[in-house]
């Protein structure tokens, strides 16, 4: 688990965020995860909303240095500041990473 708190300088805007995650060890080279978090956004000038969201993923290791995960991630809030005015999305997406 997570709790932060945010205040922009310029914008004037304090932001509160929780969040927490856990992943279970499907296999040696997989796990699935989930998270959530949730936020209050209180800005100096303008009205206060939430926002909160969930994620879903799965991901397999090829090696100690590299891995491809897809997900999913649903996210929402009290006010309508998605794109077409809606309050929520749901969006899918992979990675691969590697280090060197």
């Amino acid at each position: 688990p997570a709790v932060y708190a945010y205040y922009d300088l310029d914008l004037e805007i304090l932001t509160f965020e929780a969040s927490a995650g856990h992943s279970s060890e499907v296999s040696e080279s997989a796990t699935f995860d989930i998270s959530a978090y949730i936020g209050y956004v209180d800005p100096n000038e303008g009205d206060t909303y939430t926002y909160y969201g969930a994620s879903v993923g799965y991901t397999y290791a090829f090696a100690d240095n590299a891995a491809f995960t897809i997900g999913m991630n649903w996210y929402s809030s009290s006010e309508d500041y998605m794109y077409d005015g809606d309050s929520d999305a749901l969006t899918f997406g992979t990675s691969f990473t590697a280090g060197f």
